[in-house]
C-alpha cells in the first residue's frame, strides 16, 4: 500500500465531498495503526477507540467504519458476538470512489 498516495487521495476526495470528522479521525487512527503493527488487518474495538476520542458515540463511529467502506477506503467487518473487535483492511489505491 501507498501511503502517502492514499493520503493524498483522501484529502482529494475530502475537497470534494467531505468526510464527517469522526470518518477523518478513524481514517487517520487506522493509518496509524496500520504503520505501527504493519499487519493487513486491523482490529479495533470500539470502546477501546471512543476511550481515546472523546465526544463521540458508538454509532458514530459504525457511520464512520460504513463511509470510509462505502467510499472505497477500507473493508470493514463490524464486531459481533463473538468477536468484540472490528476489523479492517485498507483497500489498494485507485479503488477509491468519489463521492457518494
Amino acid at each position: 500500500m501507498n501511503e502517502n498516495k492514499l493520503i493524498e487521495e483522501y484529502w482529494r476526495d475530502c475537497c470534494e465531498n467531505n468526510f464527517s470528522k469522526e470518518t477523518t479521525v478513524l481514517f487517520f487512527y487506522l493509518l496509524y495503526r496500520y504503520r505501527r503493527d504493519r499487519q493487513e488487518i486491523i482490529s479495533v474495538n470500539p470502546a477501546a477507540l471512543l476511550s481515546l476520542v472523546s465526544g463521540y458515540t458508538v454509532t458514530a463511529m459504525k457511520a464512520a467504519s460504513e463511509e470510509l467502506q462505502s467510499r472505497g477506503y477500507v473493508e470493514y467487518t463490524p464486531a459481533n458476538e463473538s468477536c468484540t473487535s472490528g476489523k479492517y483492511r485498507f483497500l489498494k489505491t485507485g479503488t477509491v470512489k468519489k463521492g457518494k
